[in-house]
């Protein structure tokens, strides 16, 4: 019983953005949407944990601290955080490091480290 949570490219700041049209089609959610989820996730005895599906995350590293944070908090609460990454960037590989219990990188997956010191 676990919730399965795909993360990849942009997540807007403002989970209005696009009005009535992003209703109209498949979207990624807000940063606040996936924060709220997790603060749900984390309050809900039917949940074991959380797989986490982490790809090229387009957000900057603030957005990448507040998902660590939201994580932390279904983490605090007793459930598992499992994080699957098949290639990553910087800022997915520490969110999913971060925040995961375990971290399972496909079997031909690689990690990008450009830019980070």
């Amino acid at each position: 019983r676990y919730l399965r949570i795909t993360l990849a490219g942009s997540l807007a700041e403002d989970p209005m953005r696009g009005g009535v049209l992003r209703l109209l089609r498949d979207r990624q959610p807000s940063l606040p949407e996936v924060v709220e989820l997790l603060d749900q996730a984390a309050r809900d005895p039917r949940l074991e944990g959380i797989v986490l599906t982490v790809g090229a995350l387009d957000g900057g590293w603030g957005q990448v601290e507040s998902l660590v944070e939201a994580l932390a908090t279904v983490r605090a609460a007793g459930k598992r955080v499992v994080a699957f990454v098949e290639s990553a960037d910087a800022r997915s590989y520490v969110l999913a490091a971060a925040s995961a219990d375990q971290l399972v990188l496909h079997p031909t997956g690689s990690i990008h480290w450009a830019g980070l010191r």
